[in-house]
C-alpha cells in the first residue's frame, strides 16, 4: 500500500533512501530487498522506470527490526544534476 503517492509520474533523475523495517531477525539480502522496491515503484506509476537514468543512487537504504511495525519506508528525492 503507497500511503503518498504522487500525483505525477516522476520521470527525473532521483535517489531512493529504502529502509526495510522487518518482524523478523532473520537473515535477508538487502539488495533483493531494494530491486523489489524498485519493481513495485516502477509498478505502481511512481517512477517512470528503474534503470541508471532515473534511479542514481541508493543512499541510506538499509534493514531493521520492528516486531510490531514491519513496513517499508521509501524517500524520493530529486538529484540535481
Amino acid at each position: 500500500m503507497l500511503i503518498k503517492k504522487p500525483k505525477e509520474l516522476i520521470s527525473t533523475p532521483v535517489n531512493l533512501r529504502c529502509v526495510f523495517y522487518r518482524a523478523t531477525k532473520h537473515r535477508v539480502d538487502l539488495s533483493n530487498l531494494i530491486e523489489a522496491a524498485q519493481d513495485v515503484l516502477v509498478k505502481a506509476g511512481v517512477i517512470e522506470d528503474d534503470n541508471y537514468k532515473y534511479i542514481k543512487s541508493l543512499d541510506g537504504c538499509r534493514v531493521e527490526f520492528d516486531k510490531q511495525n514491519p513496513r517499508t519506508e521509501i524517500e524520493i528525492e530529486e538529484v540535481k544534476i
